[in-house]
């Protein structure tokens, strides 16, 4: 058998093992994405900006009580206009939001935030102006883990507690499976996180 042949028999073998490795272990890189913390009062609940599941879990944990208003944040969205004025992920989560009855003097706006760091960033400046103990953080089951780590490490040294809620109607599952959102938003997440760490922000 030519040499050629056998090396491309162990990188196939290498990489038909890996990916089965990695197929058994989904569910576990999976669940370690979600970060869950027990619900307390709180002076705000930060709903990040990139979908609506966010929003109305942020709703949620108003309408019981959990704190007296929303911080909703969140990029541009391009080809976007209200009045003449870019519309950001920020405005939607505000106009979904009244649309549910929270009044406009509860939600206060961080926009054009357009990355996790950023909300960060913008989310810890307000905090110091502000005199707040604890917050609320909302965003999608996998991305509360980067979310997490981001955030603490803007609000290092503010006293500010910080409480990691996963939007309870979520696509996302942890278990197995097969659906290319549920690949790609893990792979992305991991990916997310390698790319915080090499830049220092976690």
């Amino acid at each position: 058998m030519p040499k050629q042949w056998k090396r491309w028999r162990v990188v196939l073998s290498a990489g038909i093992g890996i990916l089965l490795l990695l197929y058994l272990l989904s569910p576990y890189l999976a669940a370690w994405l979600v970060v869950s913390e027990p619900l307390q009062p709180a002076d705000a609940i930060v709903v990040l900006g990139g979908n609506y599941e966010r929003a109305l879990h942020g709703y949620e944990l108003y309408r019981d009580g959990y704190a007296p208003r929303l911080v909703v944040s969140g990029a541009r969205l391009h080809d976007f206009t209200l009045n003449g004025r870019p519309f950001t992920e920020a405005n939607f989560s505000k106009v979904f939001l009244q649309g549910l009855g929270v009044p406009a003097e509860a939600i206060i706006l961080l926009e054009f935030t357009g990355t996790t760091y950023a909300e960060a960033r913008a989310v810890a400046r307000l905090s110091r102006e502000q005199p707040w103990k604890r917050l609320i953080l909302v965003s999608s089951p996998y991305h509360t883990r980067r979310a997490n780590l981001t955030f603490l490490k803007q609000l290092r040294g503010t006293g500010i507690d910080l409480i990691v809620r996963p939007a309870r109607q979520s696509w996302f599952r942890t278990r197995r499976a097969y659906s290319f959102n549920w690949v790609e938003a893990v792979l992305h997440e991991y990916a997310g996180l390698l790319y915080y760490w090499v830049l220092g922000r976690l």
